[in-house]
């Protein structure tokens, strides 16, 4: 289940548990003489339809468009015709839609206009004090997770120093230049300058939470043909990309870890064995589909790092909390990350 999945989940439930307790407290408020009737929950339910029609003209409409922006007086003005459409509603639906719903039952708008308006007030008050509080919340968890990304993008700073750009990667890489240039290949140079862009693009971007995507490919392509230089089976490492680049910006080497793990759990020096990245964009979204083969012997340990992989979901909940999905598969032959990201 994705952030955006959990979050909307979660407040249908909060939403319903409003509405639960709501439904409740009218029904007893309504249930004169002490025994609840079907008269009294149809009722009670006919009531709840200008209640939730005039909760969520608030929460929806006039909170995002005044209170949200801090325009107080146009915020008063029309709640004060979200009074007058809340109570003309609840004569309409003791008129007529009550009529056609229950057309077996006969039902009357028992209240007075002030008393009516006086529930409306209540309601009101709760829904705006419940947006407020959850608002002050969720400012409060920003803030959190803005000071959690920073210490993030630190500790990301010496994992690209030290883990992506590791000892193993350079000795291999190095020894790979080497044979090159005893062979006197003619592709040495090229090596060799694609070693010195991956050094100084870690250098320049281990800082940066976002990145040119078309930096991120030439990063990503730099070290493809460093690792193709050492492999027995080159055509086995792919990357396709589909879509046009143009100024997209990703979070900054979050792709190469993706990449990185594919490499040490999909033993792509082994004939028949692959490593697939796919990147595909289209409109204002990115997708990342990074897969590696799995060896029949391998156990499920084996297969992922987990750390890194949970770095990058940590990265994506806090840089994208509500803009990305990422989802892991696994079968017996095969293992794939698959990265969406919305609005880049």
């Amino acid at each position: 289940m994705t952030d955006r999945t959990k979050t909307m989940l979660n407040h249908l439930i909060q939403h319903i548990l409003f509405w639960v307790i709501s439904f409740s407290v009218l029904l007893r408020v309504m249930d004169q003489d002490g025994e609840t009737t079907l008269l009294d929950v149809i009722y009670t339910g006919l009531f709840h339809i200008h209640l939730v029609c005039f909760v969520y003209t608030l929460l929806f409409l006039l909170i995002p468009r005044h209170l949200n922006k801090s325009q107080f007086i146009p915020f008063a003005m029309t709640s004060v015709g979200l009074f007058g459409f809340g109570y003309f509603l609840y004569q309409f639906t003791f008129n007529s839609i009550a009529d056609w719903l229950f057309p077996d039952f006969y039902f009357v708008a028992v209240y007075e206009p002030i008393e009516s308006l006086s529930i409306l007030l209540i309601y009101y008050v709760i829904t705006t004090l419940l947006f407020l509080s959850r608002s002050w919340f969720e400012a409060l968890e920003l803030k959190k997770e803005v000071a959690e990304l920073r210490e993030l993008n630190s500790n990301n700073e010496l994992k690209a120093l030290r883990a992506q750009i590791s000892p193993h990667f350079l000795f291999n890489s190095l020894n790979t230049i080497y044979g090159l240039s005893i062979k006197k290949a003619p592709e040495t140079p090229e090596r060799i300058l694609s070693l010195s862009q991956i050094l100084r693009y870690n250098l320049e971007q281990s800082n940066d939470e976002l990145a040119p995507l078309k930096d991120e490919i030439n990063y990503l392509n730099d070290y493809i043909e460093l690792q193709k230089a050492r492999l027995d089976y080159p055509e086995q490492l792919r990357m396709v990309i589909l879509g046009d680049i143009s100024d997209q910006k990703v979070p900054s080497l979050i792709f190469i870890e993706l990449l990185e793990n594919a490499l040490k759990h999909g033993n792509i020096q082994q004939e028949g064995a692959f490593v697939n990245l796919k990147l595909t964009l289209n409109g204002g979204s990115l997708e990342m589909i990074c897969s590696n083969s799995i060896e029949k012997q391998a156990s499920k340990s084996s297969v992922s790092t987990g750390v890194g992989l949970e770095n990058i979901r940590k990265r994506l909940h806090l840089q994208y909390p509500e803009n990305h999905d990422l989802e892991i598969s696994q079968n017996e032959y095969e293992f794939v990350v698959s990265v969406r990201l919305r609005d880049v």
